[in-house]
């Protein structure tokens, strides 16, 4: 009795694995991105640890632009807005994205509102994996007026070559 339990228990731990493996999100790394070409894509912005959207989430537009130089550079652009939380309206002021060697870029503001908040941030794009680590900074001041952990989700699926 005792060896049946544990081989249902071990059967049951083993399809567990399996059914995790199998939904876990898989790597974009097979998208390809051509040369001389600009592209739209979904993305989000989630919690650094959970796949959950950040507190931040509605500061995001949804829509980021890649734009892909004719010697296979990759920036991308990603659209902000003002949000509000708990009674308080701010902007993200500053962005960093992790690079590929695991260091830190500083996203370039390239696009401010008529209230001088940023509107639009751009960056090397480090990879085409689904997320893209990230650190926010909104300014606000009852945070602590630093950067926060978070990831940048991307819906390959939704890639668009909008080229002309």
């Amino acid at each position: 009795m005792k060896n049946t339990m544990k081989k249902v228990l071990a059967l049951m731990l083993a399809l567990a694995a399996i059914c995790s493996i199998a939904v876990m999100p898989s790597s974009a790394a097979s998208v390809t991105l051509k040369k001389g070409h600009t592209y739209t894509v979904k993305i989000a912005l989630y919690k650094s640890d959970k796949n959950e959207k950040s507190m931040a989430a509605s500061s995001f537009k949804g829509t980021a632009m890649i734009k892909v130089n004719s010697k296979g550079k990759k920036t991308m652009y990603v659209y902000t807005k003002p949000m509000t939380y708990s009674g308080v309206t701010a902007s993200l002021q500053e962005m960093k994205v992790e690079t590929s060697s695991g260091g830190w870029q500083q996203a370039k503001v390239v696009k401010k509102d008529s209230d001088g908040n940023p509107s639009c941030f751009k960056f090397t794009l480090p990879h085409t994996k689904n997320y893209i680590k990230v650190k926010v900074n909104p300014h606000v001041e009852m945070m602590g007026n630093k950067y926060l952990d978070a990831r940048i989700k991307v819906n390959w699926s939704s890639l668009t070559d909008t080229t002309k």
